[in-house]
């Protein structure tokens, strides 16, 4: 990673550790205008907001999902070479995919520290969904399939389409 990238998330970084809903708006504009220029800036930015996201208190969860709703209007696009913009929303949704993709290591962690860093990084990652969905970010099937699939499940347990055995 360059120095210029570097400092930039750097900074920003710093901004999120001072997020507070008092001052969503400075914080907010003052990432915005942190110089975001480049797909790999974005992407850091996107990692940053999403890790503080889940591994944060859970009661703010909402707040990092108000910014990212800001930030998709305001934040640059990029060109890709397959076609598609690289936008702050795409990567958005592509970082709750994969960061949901831990189904499985519970049963593989060998003790409680790690069941418990599991466990709570699983109640963050469903907190943010949450704060992600009641902002129009992700649909609703998206949330219910993201969940499924930190289960372990490949549908629903109960509801339509669930087996009366």
């Amino acid at each position: 990673m360059n120095m210029e990238l570097k400092s930039k998330l750097d900074e920003i970084k710093r901004l999120l550790n001072m997020l507070r809903d008092e001052n969503f708006d400075v914080v907010k504009s003052q990432i915005i205008h942190t110089g975001i220029t480049t797909p790999d800036c974005l992407k850091g930015v996107v990692s940053l907001i999403f890790d503080k996201a889940v591994a944060g208190h859970h009661l703010d969860c909402h707040l990092y999902a108000r910014l990212c709703s800001a930030l998709i209007t305001e934040l640059p696009s990029f060109p890709s070479h397959g076609g598609n913009d690289i936008t702050f929303k795409g990567l958005l949704v592509k970082k709750v995919q994969d960061g949901f993709n831990y189904s499985g290591q519970i049963l593989s962690a060998r003790d409680q520290g790690t069941v418990r860093t599991i466990e709570c990084r699983g109640m963050g990652d469903v907190c943010f969904l949450s704060a992600l969905y009641h902002q129009n970010i992700v649909t609703e099937d998206f949330m219910n399939k993201t969940i499924l699939k930190m289960c372990g499940l490949d549908r629903m347990p109960f509801g339509p389409g669930a087996s009366s055995s």
